[in-house]
């Protein structure tokens, strides 16, 4: 294992493109990471090839914690930078404001979200099988209320989504990383919850110049990556203090339940209603779902 220096950063990618890749890592490399790509997706790693963007590949599609693994463990680092092979920066304001950091020690238990979205609620039980089932985003968008908390996100209760989070290496060997129990969806939450139980600094960083637009490729591979997040809820519920069985039996019945809702979810189409009977089988039956295949993007 060779050395990254102070600080790598882990770029799982399915199907990015070979421009947008050289102009992300370029940006980390001012940004003060060395960047590393893990492709998932065979037409990548076949576009990658020959190029100078520093690429690893364990030819399958194992999912974004896996992946993320799979990068960290390939290279020495003290700190870790999760990335999404999407995301925007101004590459010298964002050297600027990590500086200090990563000039610290990296056996600190730290965790920075870089994102500035809006904190998002750690996921409770009622609130994952709502997720799960589409009753909870159904009712939130009938809902006239504003939800919006005021003052400081709290990260015993609120976490960002890791599409820019950095880790330190003291936090991550401690946690030994994201559970393998959420293949897609809930890693960032878990880790998240996690790392505040443990007494983490958690950092919810502002003026970062980081944006990040949502992903389309889930909606391209609906049927077969909703049946795996799916998968991952359940996981998720397990960390929680669920029964496996139990836990997947109740993310079974939420697909059910999800089944009667798409009609009125402002997304009805085939791929969805696949992708919802497909996990509800999984759940129930106990086989747990496959994202799509390396050899097939």
């Amino acid at each position: 294992m060779r050395t990254a220096g102070r600080a790598l950063a882990v770029i799982p990618s399915l199907s990015g493109t070979v421009a947008g890749l050289e102009q992300l890592t370029a940006d980390l490399r001012v940004a003060g990471f060395e960047p590393l790509v893990v492709v998932t997706g065979s037409t990548l790693d076949r576009a990658l090839t020959g190029t100078d963007i520093p690429h690893v590949s364990p030819r399958a599609n194992p999912g974004f914690g896996a992946a993320v693994s799979v990068g960290a463990a390939h290279l020495d680092w003290e700190w870790l930078a999760i990335v999404n092979d999407d995301v925007e920066f101004d590459a010298q304001h964002l050297h600027e404001h990590l500086a200090p950091v990563l000039a610290g020690s990296g056996q600190a238990r730290v965790l920075h979200y870089l994102d500035p979205v809006s904190p998002k609620r750690i996921p409770t039980v009622r609130a994952t099988l709502g997720e799960v089932s589409l009753l909870g985003p159904v009712l939130a968008r009938l809902s006239r209320r504003s939800r919006r908390a005021g003052g400081e996100p709290d990260p015993r209760h609120q976490f960002r989504p890791f599409s820019f989070a950095l880790v330190s290496r003291g936090l991550w060997d401690e946690l030994a990383g994201f559970d393998d129990r959420m293949p897609y969806t809930f890693e960032d939450a878990d880790f998240g919850h996690r790392a505040a139980l443990a007494g983490a600094s958690i950092v919810f960083s502002e003026g970062t110049s980081v944006r990040h637009d949502r992903s389309s490729t889930s909606g391209r591979y609906l049927a077969e990556v909703l049946p795996v997040a799916a998968w991952s809820a359940s996981g998720y519920l397990q960390t929680l203090g669920m029964a496996p069985r139990r836990a997947r039996r109740l993310c079974a019945a939420a697909l059910v339940l999800r089944l009667v809702i798409i009609p009125f979810s402002g997304s009805p189409n085939r791929r969805h209603l696949i992708g919802s009977w497909r996990g509800a089988r999984s759940l129930w039956l106990g086989r747990q779902p496959a994202l799509p295949a390396y050899d097939s993007i």
